[in-house]
């Protein structure tokens, strides 16, 4: 079946004890969560498709804001999100795949608000980022392999504007935040081992 994840995260969700998934509180319970929340209005059984399509097209626009600050280019971001959008990829995901869609969004989440603190230089925005992070490395088996990566966004070149000093002390800022984030999500680490 080509949604047996979503499925399986439904009866997850609904607590039935027949899941083929013997681990998922071992390796999922964070998406459950996720289900939970995203598909909260959904009718019962139906949350976690609710969850990846709600978190694909966030997805879309997530896409376009951490293009736009990366880039600096609306026209690239514009680009990007239509790519991301029309991709079969996140048509399927998107479809139900309780996943995959998720980890997407937490991923592009997590990645625009590292991204656009290093850019500003902003602590909230930081603190923001590094709690998306930790959530993202909690994320299953596929958030700790994308964290790391994702991570790297900390550390990105200021805007212009910013002057050299406060670019000086935000390196330890946000070596100091990754390291939280980590922190956060090593019970997850360490559960998978």
């Amino acid at each position: 079946h080509p949604n047996a994840h979503g499925w399986d995260t439904v009866r997850a969700v609904a607590g039935l004890a027949s899941t083929p998934y013997p681990l998922w509180d071992r390796y999922g319970a964070f998406v459950l969560e996720v289900g939970r929340l995203l598909g909260y209005f959904a009718e019962a059984g139906r949350e976690t498709f609710v969850a990846s399509r709600l978190s694909a097209a966030a997805s879309v626009f997530l896409m376009y804001l951490l293009t736009s600050t990366v880039l600096r280019s609306h026209t690239a971001a514009l680009i990007a999100a239509g790519l991301l959008a029309t991709s079969p990829a996140l048509l399927f995901v998107g479809r139900g795949e309780a996943l995959t869609a998720p980890c997407l969004l937490f991923m592009l989440l997590a990645a625009w608000l590292l991204a656009s603190a290093a850019r500003r230089r902003d602590l909230r925005l930081l603190s923001c980022g590094a709690v998306a992070l930790a959530c993202l490395a909690n994320f299953r088996l596929m958030g700790p392999v994308m964290a790391p990566a994702v991570g790297l966004f900390a550390l990105l070149p200021a805007d212009d504007d910013i002057e050299a000093g406060e670019s000086r002390r935000w390196y330890p800022k946000a070596v100091a935040a990754l390291g939280l984030a980590a922190l956060v999500a090593s019970p997850h680490l360490l559960r998978m081992g």
